[in-house]
């Protein structure tokens, strides 16, 4: 099997409430990248219908269960061109819960899926925090991990791809307000010794200005590739041996006990600290409006 594929990051402009706009729009950039040759074409977070959504009523007619009918589309190029794609679209679960989702698709389908697990800005109205864990995904040109924007804020996500041994970290995101390639991503790539490809929006949605800067980092953090502004994508080589062979300290050190149960110990860890954060972000929110409450209660009922 190969070792060195090209790989494409697609960098897109979606229009709130034009979906079939965006889907056509997308599907034309990624059969380009794949008639240039890319094997793994990665599109933006939330590309299928805008991002900045104000309620769960105004994204709900376009939410889809997965896979469906934007996914359909996507299996179809996929199959077509024998080539990997990951989409950024709002999904609803079989119980009517909305996430904000990143899809990984192939030749023979829906390979998998991630769910945000750092709802931002407005998404906390409308779509739930992720709930399946942070995954690694064999595939025939290399081993993916899925994450979404703001999950790659935090060490911990990056590092259990990284225990879990995945070559490539496929970012998707509607980055803001900072000058792109962000060192956040190029920090990822070389603390975990994998390559991140980022697709990333552009342009201004609800006076929120987008950075762009979609690009293909190497595990030793430089930048191979890079679109600034505007629709397009760009192409770059990946070698799966730099990955796997190239400076491991950033990642061996954590290797002495099982792969597996240091996935787990990481995790479970993650879900703790999350939880004890959420606890202590409750408490404090509470006091704070006992405090008002008392503050505004007549001097007459005070005690």
């Amino acid at each position: 099997m190969s070792r060195v594929h090209k790989v494409a990051t697609v960098q897109f402009e979606p229009n709130m409430f034009e979906k079939e706009r965006n889907i056509a729009g997308l599907l034309e950039l990624c059969e380009a990248a794949a008639l240039a040759g890319a094997r793994l074409i990665v599109t933006p977070e939330m590309g299928t219908t805008g991002y900045c959504w104000f309620d769960r009523a105004e994204v709900a007619p376009f939410v889809e269960k997965i896979p469906g009918p934007t996914t359909d589309r996507f299996v179809a190029l996929a199959r077509k061109h024998d080539c990997h794609i990951v989409v950024g679209m709002p999904e609803v679960d079989g119980d009517g819960i909305y996430f904000n989702c990143a899809v990984l698709i192939g030749p023979d389908g829906i390979v998998g899926r991630h769910r945000k697990t750092h709802p931002y800005i407005s998404e906390p109205k409308w779509a739930a925090p992720g709930d399946l864990g942070h995954q690694v995904f064999d595939t025939p040109i290399g081993r993916i991990a899925l994450l979404i924007c703001m999950d790659i804020h935090f060490i911990e996500t990056a590092r259990l791809a990284a225990l879990r041994g995945a070559d490539i970290i496929c970012h998707i995101s509607n980055w803001l307000a900072e000058r792109t390639p962000a060192p956040y991503w190029i920090s990822r790539a070389f603390e975990n010794g994998c390559y991140v490809i980022e697709s990333n929006r552009w342009g201004l949605e609800r006076t929120v200005q987008f950075s762009g800067g979609s690009c293909v980092i190497a595990p030793d953090g430089s930048v191979t590739a890079v679109l600034d502004s505007g629709d397009g994508f760009v192409v770059a080589d990946i070698d799966l041996d730099a990955a796997r062979v190239a400076p491991r300290w950033r990642r061996s050190r954590l290797c002495t006990a099982p792969a597996g149960a240091l996935c787990r110990a990481s995790e479970q860890y993650f879900q703790l600290e999350s939880s004890r954060f959420l606890r202590a972000l409750w408490a404090s929110a509470l006091a704070g409006w006992t405090a008002v409450a008392a503050q505004r209660r007549p001097v007459h009922a005070r005690k």
